[in-house]
């Protein structure tokens, strides 16, 4: 089994390197969290800032009303439609040109 060494500059990178991508990651996992409990807390608790990462007072009255919308139900079918046609044209490109590609002569 071959095993490469680590220089001491290379540890140095990979260290720095895990601070910045914990940073990073810490930088858009919050937020994201957030704004979930928030979704899910009472309204009046969230407007006051009396909720951050858990939430408090749980309400889903605006999911229930979100859903009820005929707009938002548009938006899912337009979406998956648009996902679909465009990965099968996608596909109707890329394949053949792939195939092409493959072949030596």
């Amino acid at each position: 089994m071959f095993v490469i060494k680590e220089s001491f500059g290379d540890k140095i990178f990979n260290v720095i390197n895990l601070i910045i991508l914990t940073l990073v990651l810490i930088a858009v996992l919050v937020p994201l969290i957030h704004i979930g409990s928030a979704s899910v807390s009472d309204p009046d608790l969230v407007s006051t800032g009396k909720v951050f990462i858990i939430p408090k007072g749980l309400n889903i009255e605006g999911y229930k009303k979100v859903f009820q919308s005929k707009d938002i139900m548009v938006g899912y079918r337009n979406t998956i439609f648009y996902t679909v046609v465009g990965t099968l044209a996608n596909l109707a490109v890329t394949l053949p040109a792939a195939y092409a590609l493959s072949k030596k002569d």
